[in-house]
């Protein structure tokens, strides 16, 4: 380990990267077991709040079956301040006519995930998509596009990236999109 090493003899340049290699290895050591126990405490705190949210997307799909909540995720996604760069807008307002069910979810092994089922719509022909992201690894539903008029929201689905702002900011719509929906707009 670095701290093990003398510091004040061989002062050459190749001696302190050495030694500037290593206090960045500790570094990244501590990084990654901070990250870990944060993310042990999100999935602690997602395992509270699961039933709960579970109950409000089921509720959420029943009523939409009787033509109710049809505009729930618009509005909570819209009140959330999302722009056209992720969210498909037409004529400025944000179209998310083909969003039936969104689900966001903490689970073990350190892995997020997406899901989200859709109507019929001019985009995708999938009826699911779901993304999977882990430290490691990265799992997503393969996108079938109806034509070149890509969404760069569906985009987020039909990549290998591990895009943890996206995930970040859609929990967040998630959890609190009783909240987001309620909000007056804008």
């Amino acid at each position: 380990m670095f701290y093990l090493r003398k510091r004040f003899n061989n002062f050459t340049p190749m001696y302190d990267l050495t030694v500037l290699e290593d206090i960045q290895q500790e570094l990244d050591k501590q990084h990654t077991l901070q990250a870990q126990k944060e993310f042990e405490l999100a999935i602690e705190g997602f395992n509270r709040i699961k039933n709960l949210l579970n109950q409000r997307d089921d509720l959420l799909l029943s009523k939409q079956e009787d033509g109710l909540f049809t505009e729930f995720w618009t509005k909570a996604f819209e009140n959330f301040g999302v722009n056209e760069e992720i969210l498909p807008y037409i004529d400025s307002k944000l179209d998310l006519s083909w969003l039936k069910s969104f689900k966001v979810e903490y689970r073990k092994e350190y892995i997020c995930c997406i899901k989200i089922e859709l109507f019929p719509n001019e985009y995708v022909e999938n009826e699911y998509l779901e993304k999977k992201m882990g430290a490691n690894e990265i799992e997503s539903t393969k996108v079938i596009w109806k034509n070149n008029d890509k969404c760069i929201f569906f985009q987020f689905f039909d990549t290998d990236d591990d895009d943890w702002e996206v995930f970040d900011f859609m929990y967040e719509v998630y959890r609190d999109a009783y909240y987001w929906y309620s909000l007056e707009s804008e």
